[in-house]
C-alpha cells in the first residue's frame, strides 16, 4: 500500500507539471497497474489505476475549463460523445427498474464511465499535434515490448516476480477476493503449456491487450509515414504475436486472426510482408503445437474437457440461462449488479457460471436498451471514423473488439478505444486523405487559384 501511495503522489506531481504528457502516457502505462496495487482495500476499494485515472480527469478538467488552457488542446468533436449520452441513459433507466440496490454495482459503474469516457475525452483533447502523437506512439511501443518480453520470460521461467510481489504484499480477505486470478508458484497449464499473465491480473487480458496494441503498430507498418522504421514495427508486431501465444487464450488467438484482416486482404496471403508473420506462427506451431488446441477445443468436447475450457455447446447452454434471466425484465433489465444476485438466490441461475461473454451480463442486467446502447457504440464509431481512417482497418478492428468481448466478456475499454483514437489521429495528422485540416487547406488553395485566374 505504501508503494501505491508513493506512485500515486509522484504521478500527481507529474500531472500538475504537464497534464498533457501525463494523460497521453497513462493510456498505455495503466496496464502495468494490477488491482492488488491499491491505495485502499476496504470498501470502497481504491486501486492505483482508478485513483490515477480519476486524478488525471479532475486535473485535466480544471486546467482546460477553469484555467481556460484551450489553445494547446484538440478542440474537435469528441468521438464518443453520443455513445456517452446513450450509455448514461441506459444505465440510469436500468437502475430505476433494478431488483437490487444501487450500491450493488455502483463502484463498477463509476469506474466504467471514468475509464471509458472521461479519461478518453481527456486523451482525445490532449492528442493535439504530431509531437503529442509521437509521445503516445513511443510510450505505447515501450509498453508493448515490455509486457510481451515479460510474458515470454514468464513462459519459459514459469516465474512472475511482479505479480508475486503484488500478491504477497496485499491482504487476503473478502475485500481482495477474485481481484486477481493469480497465485504465486501456481501457473495454470492448458494442453501442456502455461497460461502467462505478464503484468495483467488475468491471462485473458494479456492476450487481448496484445491484439488491441496490434492495431496501432499494424497500421503504422502498412501506412508508414516515417516515425518508425519497418524493422522496428515488424519487431514489435512479432512480439505481440508471441504475446498472444504466451497468454494461451482462445480469445486472443481468435482476435489476432480477425485483426490481421485489417491489414491484409485474403488475396495477398502470399505477400512477402505476410510471409514473415506466417513464418513466426509456423515456428510456434512446430515447437508448441498444443497452443492451437485452444482453437480446436471450441468444437471438440474432449479437448475442451482436457483444457478445462468452454465449447460452443457450453456457451449455448449459458445463453439459454441468460435468456431466462432476460425475460424477467426484457426492456430495462434487472439492474447493474443483478447477475450476482440471480446466480446466488432462489432463482437457481448458477448454470450461467462466470458469464464469460459481454451479452451474458448485458442481457440480464440492462435489457434491450442496454444491448441497443452497446450496438450503437460500434455503429457510431464506424459512421464517425469511416472518413478519418481507412475503412478496412476500422471495420475489422471494431469486429475484433466485438468478437473478443462476445467470447470473453468486457475487456479494457481504456486500452481498446484508446488505441482506436490514437490510430485515427495518426491518419488525420499524417495522411491528407483523412485530415480535415488538409482538406480545408486544399479548398483555400483552390479559391486562391480561381481568384488569380479570374484577375488575369
Amino acid at each position: 500500500m505504501f508503494l501505491a501511495w508513493l506512485l500515486f503522489i509522484g504521478y500527481t506531481f507529474f500531472a500538475i507539471i504537464d497534464i498533457k504528457k501525463a494523460v497521453i502516457i497513462w493510456i498505455p502505462l495503466h496496464v502495468l497497474a494490477n488491482p492488488l496495487i491499491a491505495l485502499k482495500f476496504t470498501p470502497p476499494g481504491i486501486s492505483l489505476s482508478i485513483a490515477i485515472t480519476v486524478m488525471l480527469c479532475f486535473v485535466f478538467l480544471i486546467r482546460r475549463f477553469m484555467l481556460e488552457e484551450r489553445a494547446i488542446y484538440n478542440n474537435g468533436e469528441f468521438i464518443l460523445r453520443p455513445v456517452l449520452i446513450f450509455m448514461i441513459f441506459s444505465y440510469a433507466i436500468s437502475y430505476i427498474f433494478s431488483i437490487v440496490s444501487i450500491s450493488a454495482a455502483f463502484n463498477q459503474t463509476i469506474r466504467y464511465f471514468f475509464e471509458g469516457f472521461i479519461l478518453l475525452y481527456a486523451f482525445y483533447r490532449c492528442l493535439n499535434d504530431k509531437r503529442d502523437l509521437r509521445l503516445f506512439i513511443k510510450s505505447t511501443f515501450f509498453i508493448a515490448v515490455l509486457v510481451t518480453s515479460y510474458g515470454l520470460y514468464e513462459f519459459f521461467a514459469l516465474d512472475n516476480p511482479v505479480l508475486d510481489y503484488s500478491y504477497n504484499n496485499a491482504p487476503h480477505n473478502s475485500y481482495t477476493f477474485s481481484r486477481m486470478h493469480y497465485y504465486p508458484g501456481l501457473h495454470k497449464i492448458r494442453y501442456g503449456l502455461p497460461r502467462c499473465y505478464s503484468f495483467f491480473p488475468l491471462h485473458l487480458r494479456f492476450g487481448a491487450a496484445c491484439v488491441f496494441l496490434m492495431l496501432l503498430f499494424g497500421s503504422m507498418y502498412k501506412y508508414n509515414y516515417g516515425i518508425y522504421k519497418n524493422k522496428k514495427l515488424l519487431f514489435v508486431i512479432v512480439m505481440l504475436l508471441f504475446g498472444v501465444f504466451a497468454a494461451n487464450s482462445k480469445q486472443g488467438m481468435v482476435g489476432m486472426v480477425v485483426i490481421l484482416f485489417c491489414f491484409y486482404h485474403p488475396r495477398n496471403i502470399f505477400s512477402h510482408k505476410l510471409f514473415l508473420i506466417g513464418l513466426a506462427v509456423f515456428a510456434v506451431w512446430i515447437y508448441f503445437p498444443e497452443l492451437f488446441n485452444n482453437l480446436f477445443s471450441l468444437f471438440d468436447t474432449n479437448l475442451a474437457e482436457e483444457g478445462k475450457g468452454s465449447t460452443v455447446a457450453l456457451r449455448i447452454e449459458q445463453y439459454n440461462v441468460a435468456w431466462e434471466m432476460f425475460k424477467n425484465n426484457p426492456i430495462f433489465g434487472n439492474g447493474p449488479g443483478s447477475l450476482a444476485y440471480l446466480k446466488g438466490s432462489e432463482f437457481g441461475y448458477d448454470a450461467i457460471r462466470g458469464a464469460e461473454s459481454v451479452f451474458l451480463s448485458l442481457m440480464p442486467e440492462r435489457g434491450i436498451i442496454g444491448c441497443l446502447a452497446y450496438f450503437f457504440m460500434y455503429i457510431w464509431l464506424f459512421y464517425y471514423l469511416k472518413d478519418k481512417m481507412p475503412k478496412r482497418i476500422l471495420f475489422f478492428y471494431l469486429l475484433t473488439v466485438f468478437v473478443i468481448e462476445v467470447a470473453g466478456g468486457r475487456k479494457d475499454i481504456t486500452l481498446y478505444w484508446g488505441m482506436l483514437i490514437g490510430t485515427a489521429r495518426y491518419f488525420q495528422l499524417y495522411d491528407s486523405r483523412y485530415s480535415p485540416y488538409a482538406k480545408a487547406n486544399e479548398k483555400e488553395v483552390l479559391l486562391d487559384l480561381k481568384k488569380k485566374v479570374f484577375r488575369s
